[in-house]
C-alpha cells in the first residue's frame, strides 16, 4: 500500500483531494462544524455522507490501507455506524455495542474481515482507525495506533470500487448505517507495484539502459499499466501460488523466507538472496500441489512472453538486475 490515491481533510468544509489523484468528495446533507469541531464535518442525518465518485485510481487497488479519523456521538451505541465503505469492495464502521471491523468483499464472494472487542471505540472521544489488507490474505485493524484485530485467513486481492462508489459515513446506497457524529481526515492507499520495483533497485550500479528498455517495452505492451487485464491475471498467478505455498508450511516459514528475500534484496545482499531463494525451492518442490504450482508459473511466464519477455528477455533482465548485487566479499585474514 505504496500510493495515495484519496486524502480529504475537512477543515473549514474543504472535500478537496490532497492526493492529486481528484477524488474529491460530494458533501451530502452534512454541517461544517463549530468551535472545536471546526476542522470537521458533523454527520447528523439519516443520509448524512461524503461521496467519492468512482475512478481509474480505485479500480484494482489489489491492497489497500484506509483511515478514518472521526468522534462518535452515540452513547448507547445500537447501531452500526459506517465509517467508509467502497461498494463491493471494503468497509470500515463501528458495530453495536463499540467493536470496530473492518472487511472486504473477498475472493469467494463473502464480506469477511477483523474485529477489535466490544467498547474499544469511545464515544465523544477522537479515534483514528485504519483498515489494511495485504492483498493476500491478511487483514488488520488498527486503533489509535495500535493493532487490535487480525486475521491472516482474508482472501484478497482487494476488489475495484463499484458503480456506488466510496460512501465515507454512510452506506454506498444511501440510509443504512449512518454515522453520527464528526470526521476530519480519510485516507485511501493502494498497491502500486512499480513502485516497490524501484525500490529494489539501486540506480548507481545496475545496467539502468537494459532495464528500462525492458520496463519501457512492458509499459508500451500494457502490462505495467494500472488496471491491465494481463497484469492482474499475473498478479492473481502470484497470489494463488503465494496462498498455496502458505498452506503447506508450517508456522508461515514462507512468509518468512520471503521477507527474507525482500530485506536481502533491499540491502542487495547477494549470499542472502541465493540462501532465500534455496529455503523458497525447497518449499515449492515439498508442496503437494507442485505441479499445480508449476502449471501457474508456466502461465506466468507465457503472460510475460506475450508483452515482449521471452525466455531470452526475462535471462536479460535478471542479468541486468544481478549486477546491482554485490559478489560476497571473502574474508582476507582467513585467505593468508
Amino acid at each position: 500500500m505504496n500510493e495515495l490515491v484519496v486524502h480529504h481533510q475537512y477543515a473549514a468544509g474543504s472535500t478537496f483531494d490532497l492526493s492529486r489523484h481528484s477524488n474529491h468528495g460530494i458533501p451530502n446533507d452534512v454541517t461544517v462544524g463549530v468551535g472545536g469541531f471546526g476542522s470537521s464535518y458533523l454527520f447528523a442525518n439519516q443520509n448524512s455522507r461524503i461521496l467519492v465518485r468512482p475512478s481509474s485510481t480505485l479500480q484494482n487497488p489489489l491492497a489497500i490501507a484506509t483511515m478514518v479519523r472521526f468522534c462518535l456521538q452515540d452513547a448507547q451505541m445500537l447501531q452500526r455506524h459506517n465509517l467508509v465503505e467502497g461498494h463491493l469492495s471494503f468497509a470500515l464502521f463501528v458495530e453495536r455495542g463499540g467493536a470496530l471491523t473492518g472487511t472486504i468483499l473477498d475472493a469467494n464472494g463473502n464480506w469477511r474481515g477483523a474485529s477489535t472487542g466490544q467498547g474499544a471505540v469511545s464515544p465523544n472521544v477522537w479515534h483514528e482507525a485504519w483498515l489494511i489488507h495485504n492483498g493476500v490474505s491478511s487483514i488488520q485493524i488498527q486503533l489509535d495506533g495500535l493493532v487490535a484485530g487480525q486475521d491472516n485467513s482474508v482472501l484478497g486481492p482487494v476488489r475495484s470500487v463499484g458503480p456506488f462508489g466510496l460512501s465515507i459515513g454512510n452506506w454506498p446506497d444511501l440510509g443504512a448505517y449512518p454515522f453520527a457524529g464528526y470526521i476530519d481526515e480519510f485516507k485511501l492507499y493502494r498497491y502500486d507495484p512499480l513502485k516497490d520495483l524501484n525500490s529494489l533497485l539501486d540506480h548507481c550500479c545496475f545496467d539502468g539502459r537494459k532495464v528500462d528498455g525492458m520496463l519501457r517495452t512492458l509499459q508500451r505492451n500494457g502490462l505495467l499499466t494500472h488496471g491491465s487485464a494481463d497484469g492482474i491475471s499475473l498478479f492473481n498467478l502470484l497470489f494463488n501460488t503465494a496462498v498455496a505455498l502458505s498452506a503447506s508450511a508450517p508456522d508461515g516459514q514462507n512468509h518468512r523466507t520471503m521477507q527474507a528475500l525482500w530485506n536481502a534484496s533491499l540491502r542487495h545482499d547477494s549470499a542472502a538472496i541465493e540462501a532465500a531463494f534455496a529455503l523458497f525451492n525447497k518449499a515449492l518442490a515439498q508442496n503437494p500441489n507442485a505441479s499445480q504450482l508449476g502449471g501457474w508459473i508456466k502461465q506466468a511466464v507465457a503472460i510475460l512472453a506475450q508483452h515482449g519477455m521471452n525466455a531470452k528477455t526475462l535471462e536479460s533482465f535478471a542479468v541486468a538486475l544481478n549486477s546491482c548485487l554485490p559478489k560476497p566479499k571473502t574474508d582476507r585474514r582467513r585467505a593468508r
